[in-house]
């Protein structure tokens, strides 16, 4: 019991007071049998949440900071039950009145006076916070106050008065624009249908579209989805099936069902989305979130939203990468059963012991009070590494467009938990070779590109006709692939080339930066146009040498391979000369940043030249 209460600090009167942060409750007298030797004025940050942003922000008790962003180290203590409660219900970010600082502000007398104050309850002991309710400043008010103020470090000095909140350091303005632009339910007030219910047909509020129904859906959410009616609600209903799913990774089949329906279909794209947005947003199972979660890591690795609803999902996923606001959808479930739902939930993720995992011998050492508060942090990281995957993934298929066809089985499964298990497919070649420094971390190359590489000689691809031309079997590739991801090295029974060719091209389309980086293209493009001209091959390969060295590498071993390859006495086999390589090759090089379909066109014959030039030089 003594574990669920803490001791605070009133930041007006300095004058301790207790409150159980699991009940809710708050008093001014020391609970009986309760020990605070841990916490004894130890708490460093206080976490708090704004509802007009649906957003948690972060009181430092020494600095008298306040940040959106969560804290790295230090004690944090939620308070945000108590705000639920009712004794401190009403207190909001968005109700604390600030003094303005500013000496303009303070002639005008624009000086706003915050009535904070703990009332001591005779009977209960609970203390109340009671909030002037005359004008309330919003924080699109402190925003544009901030915009006159220069201060050192980036605070402002607008200043809660009871509370002191000295400086006020926010999230980047671009992220901050971004998630109030783009908020979800604008979207919806926009573009949802109206639906109703009951006898007298009584309409379904926007907040309730939006959120975790048990019920299904009598008609499409989106307007644009009227003519894909039939689809719309077999994608709902694949959805509630997936996330009810009692095992780890839901019903695979259903998921592939569901992914078959967006790649078929592009109109229908928006509104899965939108399902899945909504049986994420309260839902009050938390393991249905995870599902919900990993059924949103195949999606966005599949096909990408429409342009009108790229930004508002991104948004959606935002929220839940810079802040804790996921701990506001998840409902809490007091006493022993968190811990069992904890328990049960990280037991079906697969999760990397290094990653968001605790040992379980020292969990059982722990008291219950800290187990809840253990449970709830571990769940909100969670919920975190899994949007910040799906983000990444989003990002990448917006670019590159929806996968041609539908996703096997197994590459379901490990997409459904890619955040945890790191792969070598989709990532930057930083990133690959910062992982692979614990395997292998003398190999100054992806690893995966040098076995890739070497089974295509091992199998005598280099003189097997249609090498990189002929696609290899689709169930082959997929199962080399889940074989890699693995860190499984061997080529086991594959004996055609073509697989280990078609999963190379693969590796090098899906790297989340091309190996020649955008900045470099246009250069690439200047090259290109100037193929014939003498000495051009050493201007391409001194281009090459000013890339980062990760780049340079990669793409040295690439282009030795392709020269092997190229060798006159391999053509008479291949049928693949040095043009055709470098038409294979060039999109896997070099990725266009213009999305103007002529400037594409006009620019492929210069990108293939110029990997023409690297191949003969």
């Amino acid at each position: 019991m003594s574990n669920e209460w803490i001791e605070l600090v009133d930041p007006k009167t300095s004058k301790p007071f207790y409150a159980n942060i699991k009940t809710g409750s708050c008093t001014w007298d020391k609970p009986l049998g309760t020990s605070f030797d841990n916490l004894n004025y130890n708490v460093e940050w206080w976490e708090l949440y704004d509802e007009k942003h649906e957003m948690p922000y972060y009181y430092n008790t020494k600095t008298k900071f306040t940040e959106w962003i969560r804290p790295e180290g230090g004690k944090i203590i939620s308070l945000i039950k108590l705000q639920q409660q009712k004794f401190l219900k009403n207190v909001k970010r968005n109700s604390i009145k600030y003094e303005i600082k500013n000496e303009d502000s303070l002639e005008k007398g624009e000086i706003n006076k915050t009535k904070l104050e703990f009332i001591e309850n005779s009977r209960n002991q609970h203390l109340s916070i009671i909030i002037d309710n005359s004008v309330l400043n919003s924080i699109d008010n402190v925003a544009q106050t901030n915009n006159n103020i220069n201060t050192p470090g980036g605070h402002s000095q607008i200043l809660p008065v009871s509370m002191k909140f000295e400086h006020y350091k926010r999230l980047s303005a671009e992220i901050l624009n971004h998630i109030k632009n783009y908020g979800f339910d604008e979207y919806a007030k926009k573009n949802f249908m109206e639906h109703r219910r009951g006898l007298f047909r009584k309409k379904i509020p926007i907040e309730s579209l939006l959120s975790w129904s048990k019920q299904s859906l009598r008609k499409p959410l989106l307007k644009s989805s009227r003519n894909y009616y039939k689809d719309a609600l077999r994608s709902f209903s694949l959805i509630q099936h997936i996330l009810s799913d009692k095992t780890s990774n839901g019903n695979l089949v259903d998921v592939q069902k569901l992914v078959e329906i967006g790649i078929n279909n592009a109109g229908i794209r928006d509104e899965i989305y939108c399902q899945v947005c909504k049986q994420l947003n309260k839902n009050p199972n938390f393991s249905h979130i995870v599902l919900g979660w990993k059924l949103m890591s195949v999606l966005v690795v599949a096909f990408p939203p429409s342009r009108d609803f790229e930004n508002y999902l991104k948004s959606f996923i935002e929220k839940f990468i810079y802040s804790s606001w996921a701990n506001n959808l998840i409902n809490d479930t007091p006493g022993e059963k968190v811990h069992q739902d904890k328990n049960a939930s990280l037991k079906n993720l697969s999760i990397d012991e290094k990653s968001v995992t605790t040992n379980d011998n020292d969990e059982k050492n722990q008291k219950d009070g800290n187990d809840n508060t253990e449970a709830e942090d571990e769940r909100i990281q969670i919920i975190r590494i899994l949007s910040q995957h799906c983000y990444r993934k989003l990002a990448r298929t917006c670019i590159v467009g929806p996968r041609g066809k539908t996703l096997s089985l197994k590459e379901i499964e490990q997409r459904m938990n890619a955040a945890f298990n790191f792969s070598f497919f989709g990532e930057t070649l930083e990133d690959i070779m910062e992982q692979q420094k614990k395997d292998n971390p003398e190999l100054e190359i992806p690893a995966i590109m040098v076995f890739l590489i070497d089974s295509i000689i091992q199998l005598n691809g280099a003189q097997t006709e249609g090498i990189f031309r002929v696609p290899g079997d689709a169930d082959a590739i997929s199962e080399l692939r889940c074989q890699v991801e693995k860190r499984n090295f061997n080529l086991n029974n594959c004996s055609d080339p073509n697989v280990p060719a078609s999963l190379l091209k693969l590796w090098l389309r899906e790297l989340a930066e091309p190996l020649i980086p955008a900045d470099a293209y246009d250069n690439c493009m200047e090259i290109g146009k100037k193929a014939s001209n003498e000495n051009i091959g050493t201007t391409a390969w001194e281009l090459i040498d000013t890339l980062p060295e990760i780049n340079k590498r990669v793409i040295s071993y690439m282009i030795d391979f392709l020269k092997v390859i190229a060798k006159q006495e391999n053509q008479e086999y291949t049928k693949m000369s040095v043009a055709n390589l470098a038409m294979v090759f060039a999109p896997n090089f070099l990725r266009c940043p213009s999305d103007n379909p002529q400037v594409i066109f006009e620019n492929t014959k210069h990108e293939q030249a110029f990997i023409r030039i690297l191949i003969t030089n």
